[in-house]
């Protein structure tokens, strides 16, 4: 994928390297903040490539993405500045878009094109995640170990198996295991987990039934199916919540399970019960919508209001804790830090995921457990989780997954026996 289109790598090389990045996701060391294993690794690779010159072409999708972290940058160092944030936090938040930035292309370089070298790096992360669990446990661990250790890695492999089935052309038994998993999850306690599973047997049947290998359709065609695949993901959202939340009811997942419903699910509903960051964030995004409070912004109104909106008592709070505002979200910790130019970066990622979506959906060629699973994972990222070590990482990959995906199926477009040969080849099938 150098600026001639070749590849990178051989492919035994690339599956090296692939599993060298993907495996030590679950370590981390405290340099400039804290780095993954997997960033330590890509670091020098990237430097490497800059060197020699072998980048994956600056277009399309990629060169958006890399303009929207420069303005993530930017927008991060004027935030700072105007709220005189510390020389450490500054640098922090600078060092975070910019290693978004590496990382996407250093995942990039990794995928080469081929949905092989996809398949070994979410294997690795997948093992290096369950890993990390057991060496580097964090301190929710030991209360829920399934979903605060092991789940994430344990559903990742799991799905895999399913991307083998699928692979083999044995459907059906591979959205039984994805249903399998998802209903796995909800009996442990990972709901996110379960519903994005569940999410991802709804779009792989989506892809069987209004998928084709020609992506070439007509223009009423084209919007018939976006249409129908909207519909359904819609209404498969719904099933799902209403689903999980009639079976934790009358105690089909275990009495544990229904206990912790009927402690945290209240009038917000399933979805954003306990969530009590969104709220604030979006209080604090209203005060400085432009410019944001700066990096690892301090406000000790409103970490005092997440504690009474957390049904926790004020007294409660330790002298020594940091009064930092509370997002938990990738789109709005952008914006509450570094303001509305930090959280365009996340508003475009949103828009990249559903058009790579709705390919996958309509080319079925391309549809795959582990693809979907990444992309539907790095969905429920943005809104719903912090920006930060593991999260940093997936999301990346999975930001440089749908710019892979979009090239291929454009490839796929493009008519003439040349372009199917290199998207035969690209597929690394």
């Amino acid at each position: 994928m150098t600026a001639a289109g070749g590849k990178l790598w051989t492919p035994g090389l690339g599956i090296l390297i692939c599993l060298a990045v993907g495996l030590p996701i679950g370590m981390d060391i405290t340099l400039v903040g804290r780095l993954t294993g997997t960033e330590i690794v890509l670091i020098p690779l990237m430097a490497l490539r800059l060197m020699t010159g072998s980048l994956p072409p600056i277009e399309g999708p990629v060169r958006t993405l890399l303009i929207l972290t420069l303005v993530w940058c930017g927008a991060q160092y004027v935030s700072d500045i105007v709220n005189d944030s510390s020389t450490a936090n500054m640098l922090r938040g600078v060092a975070r878009a910019l290693m978004t930035a590496l990382l996407i292309l250093g995942f990039l370089i990794c995928c080469d094109n081929r949905m092989r070298n996809i398949h070994v790096l979410y294997v690795a992360m997948g093992l290096g995640l369950m890993a990390g669990a057991y060496v580097n446990p964090s301190t929710y661990t030991e209360a829920e170990p399934w979903k605060f250790g092991y789940g994430t890695g344990a559903s990742m492999l799991l799905v895999a198996g399913a991307s083998w089935l699928w692979r083999q052309r044995l459907h059906l038994p591979a959205l039984a295991l994805c249903s399998g998993i998802g209903v796995l999850n909800l009996e442990l306690g990972f709901r996110s987990m379960g519903g994005m599973v569940f999410m991802t047997a709804i779009l792989l049947g989506l892809s069987r039934v209004l998928g084709t290998r020609r992506r070439i359709l007509s223009a009423w065609g084209a919007a018939l199916r976006i249409a129908v695949t909207l519909l359904v993901l819609s209404g498969g959202s719904v099933l799902i919540i209403d689903l999980y939340a009639s079976a934790a009811q009358q105690g089909l997942l275990g009495q544990e399970e229904q206990e912790k419903f009927a402690n945290q699910v209240d009038d917000r509903g399933v979805l954003l019960s306990g969530r009590a960051e969104l709220p604030i964030s979006i209080e604090a995004v209203k005060e400085k919508p432009l410019l944001g409070h700066g990096s690892w912004a301090e406000d000790e109104y409103y970490s005092t209001l997440y504690w009474q909106m957390s049904g926790l008592q004020v007294d409660d709070m330790m002298l020594e804790e940091r009064d930092l505002i509370p997002t938990h979200s990738h789109l709005m910790g952008a914006w509450v830090e570094g303001g509305i130019l930090s959280a365009l970066f996340w508003f475009y990622v949103l828009f990249l995921l559903a058009r790579t979506i709705l390919a996958l959906v309509h080319n079925r060629s391309l549809a795959d457990p582990i693809v979907i699973l990444t992309l539907i994972m790095l969905g429920w990222a943005v809104p719903f989780s912090p920006y930060g070590l593991s999260n940093r990482v997936m999301s990346s990959f999975a930001i440089a997954v749908a710019a892979t995906m979009l090239r291929l199926d454009s490839a796929q477009g493009s008519p003439g026996p040349a372009s199917a040969h290199r998207t035969r080849q690209g597929s690394g099938r």
